[in-house]
């Protein structure tokens, strides 16, 4: 979980009254990791790391900055 978090996947944020503040910021701390190490940890995801799925990983870390 810790790196599903460092990856900012999952982001530390509350939501009140429709404002989002993120509670938890990694990269603050020299703590952020690659998208692609946390999906390497899983047996569900570890296929997103091959060449065929470049696309599906950029859209992925895409997303993940745009959030």
């Amino acid at each position: 979980m810790k790196a599903a978090v460092y990856s900012c996947f999952f982001p530390v944020c509350e939501v009140e009254n429709g404002i989002t503040a993120i509670n938890y910021d990694p990269g603050e701390r020299g703590r952020r990791i690659p998208i692609s190490q946390w999906l390497s940890m899983m047996g569900k995801t570890k296929h997103l790391l091959k060449p065929e799925y470049d696309k599906t990983l950029q859209a992925l870390k895409e997303e993940v900055e745009r959030r």
